[in-house]
C-alpha cells in the first residue's frame, strides 16, 4: 500500500491521524509495519487562501486561474531553465504541490505572490474585487512572514 495523509506528531513518540485519508490509512494498516516518509505538511487554510485570492483575480481579468498560478510563478522566480535536446532553453515552473513544497518554502512563496498581486493584479481588478482580495490578505496567512 502506497498513501498519503495528515497525520499530527504526538508527545514525540506516535503519529496521530488528523483527516480522513490518514484514518483509512491506519485502518487499513492492522498490525502490519509501515514504512514512513516523513515531510512537514503545509497548512491547508493557506493553501485555500491562496487559490482563492488567486480565483477572484482570474474571474475579474477573465483568465483560468492556472493561467494566473503560472503568471505568479514566473514573476516570483520559481522556474528553472531547462536545455531542450535541439537546443532550445525553455522556462520550467516549480510546483507548489504539498509534495513539492513544504510551509516554509510555500510561506516564502506567498509572501512574493502578494507583493506581485498588489503590484501587478490588484490595479487591474475593479474596486469591488479589489477591495474583497485586500481583505482577503488581511487574515493571518495573507503575505506577511
Amino acid at each position: 500500500m502506497k498513501a498519503k495523509g495528515l497525520f499530527d506528531a504526538i508527545g514525540g513518540d506516535a503519529l496521530h491521524p488528523q483527516d480522513d485519508r490518514a484514518l483509512a490509512i491506519i485502518e487499513e494498516m492492522g498490525d502490519k509495519k509501515a514504512l514512513v516518509w516523513v515531510h512537514t505538511a503545509r497548512w491547508p487554510e493557506h493553501h485555500r487562501l491562496a487559490f482563492a485570492v488567486m480565483q477572484r483575480i482570474a474571474d475579474a481579468v477573465g483568465q483560468p486561474v492556472e493561467i494566473i498560478l503560472l503568471s505568479l510563478k514566473y514573476e516570483t522566480g520559481r522556474f528553472d531553465y531547462i536545455s531542450l535536446m535541439d537546443g532550445r532553453v525553455i522556462e520550467n515552473p516549480h510546483s507548489i504541490a504539498f509534495e513539492s513544497m513544504d510551509q516554509a518554502d510555500f510561506r516564502q512563496f506567498w509572501t512574493d505572490a502578494v507583493e506581485v498581486i498588489k503590484d501587478q493584479w490588484l490595479p487591474r481588478v475593479g474596486m469591488e474585487t479589489f477591495e474583497e482580495i485586500r481583505e482577503m490578505l488581511s487574515g493571518p496567512y495573507g503575505g506577511k512572514k
